[in-house]
């Protein structure tokens, strides 16, 4: 992607989108608020250094990067100032970045860019991905010549890092003076300082580490110092640009303090923010800093506290530390609280006595514990009273639970701990730990009350620095404990300051995790590529998966820094500290070893490492054609099932949907139009003024206004149904909408009230809300009656219909979450089958209302809800979802019990299959399954008989978050693909209704039934809303599929003239999964081919009526003859079957070639006659019928007759 700047008289149009003051000269007015970042200093600084490249290297400035735009180095660094400035910049996706760092120079070097810039880590990641040897042709061939600054920023720079991509890439034209770090902050716009020039290289120093911790003071030290514990290297971040102010203020005093010495970083600018949005103490905190100048006056209220702790050195500032408690690791930013309330939930951990900090090793920042251990004073006592010995203490497996605990909950892998007896933890008098205390002083070695310290990851990295390092002991100062093994620590020290270009208390978000959890990799060579051969026996089989089993292990232990003796591969994978930057890792190292081409999201749809190798081999059986049951599916069947035995015909429909949308026919025009039916939560739910809050923290708050509504739903025709006034009062909304719904499908089947009475009617309802209870709980228990039981509970919602019908057969409420619908779709087509001569006809319907804010606030609280209230199903944006209302009714019945007439009229689906599972154990119990998602569709596919390519169109579950629309379309690429490639059909199109109408929850998987019966219907799929870029996580590579986007949507062809076909997938919240498998309906028996194709698209809802006698006209319907093919085809027809019993043309009455009075007038008068003008008003209103029906309006087969 490459976005050019616009010129600098536009630039007013992206500052007033940050918020920019009108005041720009005026530091002291205040902004509104963090959203408003007012752009003003960055763009200036990249004036300058356009003009700079220019001037020094004589050509203008362009710019490469593979940041996120979420990421504020990327947002304004990347993507606003070439806005502002008018230069280009040329983007990457980060995820390329991840798995091929060696891409991000070649971009560079490819496109000539004078300006490129990363995090630490990420010079790190690519310095080491050129010493791999398959990359040496491209190394060779890179020219950085002509880069005018590698900006570094966004994490804590490393001296070695500096000298390492220095030296790595000399050879290429970079020399250290063009590396440029900065240091800057989300809340002063970015930019707060950086080098001015390119006559000198970057400045590091080395200083008295003790010195510097325990008195503040900068002492540096001469000469080639290695690291350790005593010494400290840092790298000058420049000094701020003209408009930046800057002061070094002992937190404590709140004193400024001079040169040479450590204190607080703080900062005001033209571009410092207003505070944080409607966080009135925390902006009081951060951005209203007063402290005390060097000249003794006063500061005014107006500084940001940035939390750093640094010092300035030669008018550069030096980032030393961080005041605040916050640790980042791996680009992650973790609350220390947060690991700490999960270190107590071990047992033996004493509660608030636990500290977590982050130790610098090896360039790397890693997460260090210090835990206090209750003592077993009364087990000692027993044992010396029996005369037994006192058994010691196993504090290396109570270490090691700690640490699996962290890995498995927190996702971080715990690279050392310190467990020490009671009241070791440094804490205030008000009780509050003392995190960094306690940490200096567990360095120094000055905690005597040490009962166990062990380093738990061995191995970091494995470059020469830190093989060749010669670390000192970390506990000097006492002797150890009896029970204290002492080690040869790493080389250590306080981890430097976290807001290199980082917002001080800006936690991650789900949706970023994928690259802010992006670390170093490792520079370890590859494992050898193994070669593996088709099982031909199970003794071959066991040798390959023994081969498989090597290569994991081997890429764990290296990749997840654990020994080969912890690897289990029966536990979940989190517990080896699986983070996204690992995922990737260990999928390409696999993937290279093996020979595969193994998709990220694999991690995340086997929990297991033993789940993971049984896939691999599946994966090298697949490629060379061996045919291998997944684990808990059996082979699907080849046999394709070619007549009605068994098959489930759906006779009938019928909805409730957001829009307005009561039918079949409405609902095929919004979604084939492209409708958007969200709209803003209306007053008869709740007044949206009262719960609405943008800040997702804001207690018992929503942070969206809109949702997909039914119209009416408190409307309801209490008489039809003999229900009184009183308890139609009292009644759940969805029991009364269910009703109406329910008994409209039947009558669209044409099953009438009378008749349906003591039939063995089965009765399958799908829902998982129930929130009236709650509305009559605020009514109090004087409002309750005898009808307040029955009114509210689940089971009613199926039992009512029932009992106000008279039908006899099984009656039951699903709750499966968000599959509950299709689930009881399953349910009465399990119950169909196995009872034929029982219950021959069911309902299956669903509902989802929202009638108080609850739900909607707790599904904020847990960053379900996108903040725009749409689903942007499989585009890049996708951030959640939308909830949604609705109600929907099929009726099945077997096609053995219906007629050859019954099914040419009555037909709208078929029901092929369907398949129901659970996920089992995941990473969490709301993570989706990838794996239990592909097993469920092959389940289905069995049950129908098909193979994956007989699939023209799936409705996916599709909800439109980050990580799950990737997961299931690589389950569905795992089904899929193959089958697909090797049949050479054509693309399987996939589609998610939720992107219309939001996500219906327990109704959901009903709403995309009905929308996949009017696809199957029309022949077409509509387009998805809001899918502008596709999900970069979504892997297509060897999958023939489409996203259908463009308004005329995807056209479906039938194969060799047969059936469609179609899936639906719906996964609840809890792990249930359920699919089903729908088809065109099948063709007539020949004896009934004309009865069959008379009705065939025609359905029992609209009724045309047509004028008869005395209407007709010369020229009637002549411009719908000329420009609607559909009419002129059906009339032309008509003429062709009319016209040998007539005296003269039917078309030619109508339609003359000439145009004179008399003509006219003649052929007025023979239009009266009776012989003409019955057929053809009946010709014009059956063509007009037809063309209606192909646009989607479906009329009954005895609505054709003219009426006089």
């Amino acid at each position: 992607m490459v976005t050019h700047g616009c010129l600098l008289h536009n630039a007013h149009l992206c500052l007033q989108v940050f918020g920019a003051d009108t005041k720009l000269d005026d530091p002291d007015a205040p902004n509104e608020c963090l959203t408003n970042m007012p752009l003003h200093h960055f763009p200036e600084f990249i004036k300058r250094r356009k003009a700079l490249t220019l001037q020094k290297r004589g050509y203008h400035l362009s710019c490469f990067s593979w940041l996120p735009v979420y990421h504020d180095m990327g947002l304004v660094g990347f993507f606003c100032a070439p806005f502002l400035t008018g230069f280009s910049t040329y983007l990457m996706s980060p995820l390329d970045f991840i798995r091929r760092p060696h891409l991000w120079l070649q971009g560079v070097s490819r496109f000539k860019c004078g300006a490129t810039g990363a995090p630490n880590f990420g010079f790190e990641l690519v310095t080491r991905a050129f010493d791999k040897p398959e990359l040496k042709e491209v190394f060779d061939q890179l020219d950085l010549s002509g880069v005018a600054g590698f900006c570094c920023g966004a994490e804590p720079i490393r001296a070695s890092t500096v000298n390492k991509f220095v030296k790595k890439f000399a050879s290429k034209g970079v020399t250290p003076n063009l590396f440029v770090p900065a240091y800057g902050m989300a809340e002063n716009t970015l930019f707060i300082s950086g080098r001015r020039g390119y006559d000198y290289n970057p400045l590091t120093i080395t200083v008295d580490a003790n010195k510097l911790r325990t008195e503040g003071v900068v002492e540096l030290l001469e000469g080639e110092i290695p690291p350790s514990v005593t010494s400290a290297q840092f790298v000058g971040c420049g000094g701020p640009p003209p408009g930046v102010e800057v002061r070094i203020v002992d937190p404590e005093t709140l004193r400024e303090v001079p040169p040479g010495r450590r204190g607080e970083i703080w900062c005001r600018s033209a571009s410092t923010a207003g505070g944080y949005f409607n966080l009135p103490e925390k902006t009081a905190e951060a951005f209203r800093g007063q402290c005390t100048y060097l000249n003794g006056e006063l500061s005014k209220p107006h500084y940001l506290r940035t939390g750093d702790s640094g010092f300035f050195h030669q008018g550069e500032i030096f980032v030393a530390g961080r005041i605040k408690d916050m640790i980042i690791v791996r680009g992650r930013n973790l609350f220390p609280q947060d690991i700490e309330e999960v270190v107590e939930e071990v047992a033996e951990v004493r509660k608030g006595c636990s500290v977590a900090f982050a130790l610098d090793v090896d360039d790397t920042e890693q997460l260090a514990l210090c835990v206090e251990i209750k003592q077993q004073q009364s087990a000692s006592l027993l044992a010396w009273l029996t005369g037994g010995g006192q058994e010691k203490p196993d504090y290396h497996s109570k270490a090691k639970e700690i640490a699996k605990v962290v890995s498995q909950r927190i996702g971080i892998p715990v690279y050392r701990i310190w467990l020490v007896k009671p009241r070791s933890v440094r804490k205030t008098t008000s009780g509050k730990v003392r995190r960094s205390t306690t940490r200096d002083l567990l360095l120094d070695g000055k905690v005597s009350t040490v009962l166990h310290d062990e380093i738990l990851i061995k191995e970091v990295n494995d470059s020469a620095s830190a093989s060749t390092a010669s670390p000192k002991s970390l506990s000097a100062a006492a002797p150890p404990s009896p029970d204290v093994t002492p080690i040869p620590p790493r080389n250590l020290s306080p981890a430097p300051s976290p807001s290199l270009l980082r917002p001080p208390s800006v936690t991650n978000t789900p949706s970023s995790c994928v690259v802010e959890a992006m670390g170093a990799a490792l520079d370890t060579p590859m494992p050898a590529t193994i070669t593996l051969t088709p099982p031909r026996d199970g003794a071959v089989r066991q040798e390959q998966r023994k081969g498989v089993d090597k290569v994991i292990i081997e890429n764990a232990v290296r990749i997840f820094a654990v020994e080969e003796s912890v690897v289990d591969f029966h536990a979940p994978i989190q517990e080896l500290g699986v983070s996204s930057i690992k995922a990737v890792e260990f999928a390409e190292a696999v993937s290279k070893a093996l020979g595969l081409n193994i998709d990220v999201t694999i991690l995340f749809s086997h929990q297991t490492l033993d789940q993971i190798a049984d896939f691999l081999v599946e994966e090298l059986e697949g490629r060379t054609e061996c045919v291998s049951p997944t684990p808990s599916v059996d082979v699907l069947s080849n046999t394709a099932v070619s007549d009605a035995t068994g098959h489930i015909a759906i006779i009938g429909a019928a909805c409730r949907l957001p829009g307005g949308i009561s039918s079949l026919a409405q609902l095929w025009d919004a979604v084939s139009s492209g409708k958007d039916a969200i709209e803003q939560i209306p007053a008869s739910r709740w007044d949206i003024d009262e719960f609405y809050h943008p800040n997702p923290d804001a207690e018992a708050r929503m942070y969206v206004r809109e949702g997909g509504f039914i119209k009416n739903a408190e409307m309801f025709d209490n008489g039809f149904f003999r229900v009184s006034d009183v308890e139609a009062k009292t009644m759940d909304p969805q029991q009364r909408i269910l009703l109406e719904v329910c008994y409209e499908s039947l009558n669209s089947a044409g099953l009438e009230k009378k008749a349906l009475m003591q039939k063995p009617v089965g009765v399958f309802v799908g829902c998982c809300s129930f929130e009236w209870s709650s509305i009559q709980a605020k009514m109090g228990a004087g409002a309750f009656s005898s009808y307040t039981a029955t009114s509210a509970a689940p089971s009613i919602l199926a039992n009512r219909i029932s009992y106000i019908l008279g039908i006899h057969g099984p009656s039951m409420t699903v709750d499966t979450a968000c599959s509950s619908s299709l689930v009881a779709i399953d349910s009465a087509a399990s119950t169909l089958r196995k009872d034929p001569n029982g219950c021959k006809t069911a309902v299956a319907a669903a509902i989802n209302t929202m009638l108080n804010p609850h739900t909607t606030i707790a599904l904020c609280k847990a960053r379900f809800m996108a903040p725009d209230a749409r689903c942007k199903t499989f585009d890049a944006a996708a951030n959640g979802y939308v909830r949604g209302e609705g109600a929907g009714a099929i009726v099945l019945k077997r096609l053995d019990d219906m007629d050859s007439k019954e099914r040419g009229r009555l037909v709208l689906a078929m029901l092929r299959g369907a398949c129901v599972n659970h996920g089992g154990r995941a990473v969490t119990l709301t993570a989706p399954n990838g794996i239990a998602q592909q097993n469920v569709i092959k389940g289905a596919l069995k049950s129908a008989g098909l193979q994956p390519n007989d699939v023209d169109f799936l409705e996916a579950h599709g909800t439109g978050t980050a990580l799950g629309d990737p997961i299931e379309v690589a389950a569905l690429k795992a089904v899929f693909a193959k089958s697909r490639r090797d049949a050479g059909v054509s693309p399987l199109a996939i589609g998610a209704v939720k992107t219309h109408i939001g996500h219906l929850e327990g109704a959901a998987g009903m709403a995309g039934v009905l929308k996949t019966i009017c696809c199957l219907q029309m022949q077409r799929v509509p387009p998805n809303l809001h899918l502008k870029t596709l999900n970069p996580n979504i892997n297509t590579e060897g999958f023939p599929v489409v996203f259908p986007s463009a308004a005329d949507g995807f056209q479906l062809t039938r194969k060799n003239g047969g059936a469609l076909v179609a899936g639906v997938s719906s996964f609840g919240f809890g792990g249930t999964n359920a699919h089903v498998i729908l088809s065109s309906p099948f063709d007539a028996p020949e004896e009934d081919t004309a009865a069959a194709q008379e009705n065939k698209e025609t359905r029992p809802r609209v009724a045309f009526l047509f004028t008869g006698q005395g209407s007709q006209y010369v020229g009637m319907g002549k411009d719908l003859y000329e420009t609607d093919e559909v009419f002129r085809a059906n009339l032309d027809r008509c003429a062709a079957l009319v016209d040998p019993h007539l005296p003269r043309s039917m078309l030619g009455l109508i339609y003359p070639q000439t145009h004179d009075e008399a003509t006219k007038a003649e052929l007025q008068g023979l239009l009266s006659q009776a012989r003409y003008q019955q057929p053809i008003l009946f010709s014009l209103g059956y063509s007009l019928a037809q063309s209606l029906i192909k646009r989607g309006v479906w009329g009954s087969p005895w609505s054709w007759p003219v009426l006089a």
